[in-house]
């Protein structure tokens, strides 16, 4: 699929959420709730509109990935607000320090017992820019 394609569709996702957002307020439902159905829908399962090739998309994949958590980090700090000298924000980054150190382990333990690679390749297998 080419790179255009995945911006688009991913776009169209991302506009189609944020003006169903006032409807899926009042359902018991959070927004990530409903991109896993939608990815299926698009997926080869369903209307067959996205093909993922991991190899040929990885670079546009990874760059979509690193856009999304951008945008989920700046609105989950936008929704706290509180000045950013509030003790309040000591909880969020303790959290997130600390589910960052579950993700790091837990792809570290899939790399080395999934692909058998070496410790410190593994560790930095999650973050480690890809060279072109």
């Amino acid at each position: 699929m080419e790179p255009l394609s995945w911006y688009f569709v991913a776009g169209i996702v991302l506009c189609a959420m944020a003006i169903a957002a006032t409807v899926i307020r009042r359902l018991p439902l959070s927004t990530s709730m409903l991109y896993l159905p939608i990815g299926w829908a698009l997926g080869p399962h369903s209307l067959n509109a996205i093909h993922i090739e991991i190899l040929n998309d990885a670079a546009v994949l990874e760059q979509i990935t690193k856009a999304i958590i951008l945008i989920s980090l700046f609105s989950a700090g936008l929704k706290m607000r509180l000045p950013i000298t509030s003790r309040l924000w000591f909880l969020s980054l303790r959290l997130a320090f600390l589910s960052m150190l579950i993700t790091v382990g837990l792809i570290s333990l899939a790399g080395i017992f999934l692909f058998g690679l070496p410790a410190g390749i593994a560790m930095l297998m999650g973050e480690y820019p890809r060279p072109n």
